[in-house]
């Protein structure tokens, strides 16, 4: 504004051409200047967005990651389950095998088979969470994938960002059995925003609602109340 000051200025008080042709390169410098002015908070808009963008990539790669850590940690679980199971049966295996030379060897020897017997059952029961446990993070995961997927496809987060922190909190947190109403919740959620048809990858029920189907039986923690009633006050899924 200095610069247009100083041109019209000039202008006004220009006597002879060489004053005048002074205050025309003013007056188109201040021009120029207040152009480039323009696109540089333009460009730093623009760069502000897409900073804005990269971070919720970062922060999505980076939930990303944590669920294939608790993934890793499950199956490690499982594994070291199994383990110790085999090492239980083999053990029981042994001393059912051996003969007693008393009556007291032959209390003794019972009444360990019975204590294994019971870290059997225990340890069984043990694994049979950790599958289950197993089974809802790799469901959790490939949820969380296909939206990092939705997220990139469409250069933005929309329901994705306010969803997830319910949808994929804390995969390995736990797991119950799933009770009848919360289907029926996912069923009314399902009625309201339909699965696309065609299927556009434009959606995000394209990526998610495929992994829904075959996990009835599992149950997202705080899945009904707080996503449901978070995207139900949407009009649409796009």
């Amino acid at each position: 504004m200095s610069f247009i000051k100083l041109a019209m200025f000039e202008k006004e008080q220009a006597a002879c051409s060489s004053q005048k042709r002074r205050a025309a390169d003013i007056s188109n410098f201040a021009s120029a200047v207040i152009r480039v002015s323009r696109s540089q908070t333009k460009l730093n808009t623009e760069i502000v967005k897409h900073l804005g963008i990269i971070h919720e990539y970062m922060e999505t790669m980076a939930s990303v990651h944590n669920a294939f850590t608790d993934r890793s940690n499950a199956l490690l679980r499982v594994q070291n389950l199994s383990a110790d199971l085999y090492f239980l049966h083999t053990r029981a295996g042994k001393l059912e095998s051996v003969s007693a030379r008393g009556m007291d060897q032959e209390r003794s020897r019972y009444q360990k088979i019975e204590e294994l017997k019971e870290t059997v059952r225990a340890t069984e029961d043990a694994k049979t969470r950790a599958l289950k446990e197993l089974e809802l993070i790799k469901v959790n995961t490939k949820i969380l994938v296909c939206c990092m997927h939705y997220t990139i496809r469409k250069g933005r987060s929309g329901v994705m960002v306010r969803a997830e922190s319910c949808l994929i909190e804390s995969p390995g947190r736990g797991f119950e059995a799933a009770s009848p109403h919360l289907w029926g919740d996912w069923g009314r959620l399902a009625s309201v925003y339909p699965f696309p048809k065609p299927y556009s990858c434009g959606s995000l029920w394209h990526w998610v609602y495929p992994f829904l189907l075959p996990h009835q039986h599992l149950c997202f923690n705080s899945l009904s109340n707080t996503v449901l009633s978070r995207v139900l006050n949407h009009r649409k899924i796009t």
